[in-house]
């Protein structure tokens, strides 16, 4: 009698570690644990290099067209980038906002960049923030808001000086 490492919880199927390809770059990658059934595999997905980074900027609201600048030079620079933050393309501070999409936005994104200049005053950048940490996104803070969620383990100070968020998004995508 062979002993068997159970793979699937659902079918108590064999422990088989199935390699992955990823279509755009070759790289390989094993299913994890609990994913190795033959019968139960997830569909393949682009290696972290290669997978799309949503992306959630918050900030003052005037900050907007800076946001859309950066929007599209990551477009042409790296195209896996995609910022969800509709608010950007809003028109002026309070018109036309639509909280439950931002915040949606933000709880589905990869990373959330923080951008606090040293006289803002925060209100709704608090509460994308929120939604991005209780959705399991890394938040990287560019400059120095007040409060103790700073120490939340998915929020990262950009060691950058100044405020980059072009660097900040390169630091994140490094460590992925």
């Amino acid at each position: 009698m062979t002993d068997r490492v159970p793979s699937c919880s659902t079918c108590d199927g064999e422990g088989v570690t199935f390699d992955l390809v990823c279509d755009n770059c070759g790289a390989s990658a094993s299913l994890p644990y609990g994913m190795t059934c033959s019968n139960h595999l997830a569909k393949p997905q682009p290696c972290p290099q290669c997978a799309s980074v949503a992306v959630y900027v918050a900030s003052k609201s005037a900050l907007g067209p800076m946001w859309q600048m950066w929007r599209d030079a990551w477009a042409v620079e790296l195209p896996r980038v995609r910022v969800v933050s509709s608010w950007i393309d809003m028109s002026g501070e309070g018109e036309g906002l639509d909280w439950p999409a931002f915040i949606d936005e933000a709880k589905s994104c990869d990373l959330l960049i923080a951008l606090h200049r040293t006289d803002d005053e925060w209100k709704g950048a608090f509460v994308e923030i929120g939604a991005a940490l209780a959705g399991g996104a890394q938040v990287v803070v560019l400059g120095s808001p007040p409060g103790s969620w700073v120490e939340h383990p998915n929020v990262f100070r950009s060691t950058v000086v100044g405020y980059d968020p072009g660097m900040a998004l390169i630091d994140y995508l490094a460590r992925r």
